[in-house]
């Protein structure tokens, strides 16, 4: 989403608690790990008073385009599936377009994109244990 520190941190922590979700991804550069901050998880801890949201730490070693190529194996084979949300059919259409359009030779940084293979990555291709429906 697009909004304030408050509005998207806000937004971030219900998704988490209405859906019981693991954990919140989140990408984490050398620098982040040496000063032992992070801006999205520094952000989210002030709605969260509790502090119980899970991180789950992404390192990205490889480009966009070597994440992307074993998650796009996954598609060819039918192992990924998307489900539209009546709410909010347009979200999906907003990944869809970013799927299909990107040239991985521009330099511009497809963020759907991009988090879906972080997602799926942790998900299945590390496969940390069963997914269970809920």
């Amino acid at each position: 989403m697009q909004g304030s520190p408050l509005a998207w941190a806000t937004a971030a922590l219900a998704l988490y608690n209405s859906t019981r979700a693991d954990g919140i991804c989140i990408e984490v550069t050398a620098v982040q790990t040496e000063k032992k901050g992070h801006p999205v998880k520094d952000t989210i801890k002030l709605v969260d008073p509790d502090g119980k949201v899970k991180w789950i730490e992404i390192h990205a070693s490889q480009d966009k385009l070597g994440r992307a190529q074993p998650v796009a194996l996954l598609y060819e084979q039918g192992k990924v599936h998307h489900v539209v949300d009546a709410r909010s059919p347009d979200k999906l259409a907003a990944l869809e377009d970013e799927l299909v359009s990107w040239d991985p030779s521009q330099k511009k940084s497809p963020n759907r994109l991009d988090a879906l293979v972080h997602l799926v990555t942790e998900l299945v291709l590390k496969a940390r244990k069963p997914l269970i429906a809920r």
